[in-house]
């Protein structure tokens, strides 16, 4: 069973860290988990790089605002863990930018989502002397990977509504406009739903588990159908 370590960066100079749970991570690790790998998330905020474990294969998310921390973080790992795991980059910049990260030294590029294609070429990753960039297949039924809380410590988050903890889920993917600002518009622009059972059956599991009342929608749209929502 190989073993693959999925790492959100630290984010600095925030006014409040480790807020919400890094939730595409957990949607990937859970798929991942589902296909028979072993997962772990390591979430860098507030901690050194030290508690990154070995594996057999890194993937590291990435923003525009901490991509040059990606890069420190692959640089840390080459030296200091398994000098022959492939190193994964995925996430909004990596999804918008990999032609020009393409040179950076990632062995792998993955555009859009990661959820199917990653869990099907992960067994065939290796060390390259070029990234070589791969276009993600769209998850049509987003009711196929259910969400696995185990693979996070949601009590070190701090997401508050009305005073409250509250705790950060998706209820669908992406958004039918195309805002010039916006990422999502050249990636993610087919709206996806979970079913109204799999989001009930998510809330009450943070409920009955961990104890949460409140709950954040992190969706690209929340009110785009309205059917959905009702239900």
């Amino acid at each position: 069973m190989k073993k693959i370590c999925l790492i959100r960066p630290g984010i600095t100079g925030m006014l409040e860290n480790k807020v919400d749970i890094p939730y595409g991570l957990l949607c990937l690790g859970s798929a991942l988990k589902q296909n028979g790998f072993e997962v772990t998330i390591i979430d860098l905020t507030d901690e050194t790089y030290e508690i990154i474990p070995e594996a057999d294969i890194y993937g590291i998310t990435s923003y525009t605002v901490y991509y040059y921390e990606c890069l420190k973080i692959k640089k840390w790992l080459r030296e200091n863990r398994n000098l022959n795991a492939p190193i994964v980059i995925g996430g909004p910049h990596a999804s918008t930018m990999y032609n020009e990260i393409k040179n950076d030294g990632f062995d792998y590029i993955m555009v859009g989502e990661g959820e199917i294609t990653f869990s099907k070429i992960a067994n065939q990753m290796k060390r390259n002397n070029q990234s070589i960039i791969i276009q993600g297949e769209r998850v049509d039924n987003l009711d196929d990977f259910l969400i696995d809380y185990t693979l996070v410590d949601i009590n070190e988050y701090t997401r508050k509504t009305d005073y409250e903890k509250s705790i950060s889920i998706l209820s669908s993917r992406g958004c039918p406009f195309k805002c010039a600002f916006c990422w999502t518009a050249n990636n993610h622009n087919l709206v996806r739903y979970k079913s109204a059972e799999n989001i009930l059956k998510e809330i009450d599991n943070i409920f009955n588990t961990y104890g949460y009342r409140n709950i954040c929608f992190l969706d690209d749209s929340f009110l785009i159908e309205k059917k959905e929502l009702e239900k």
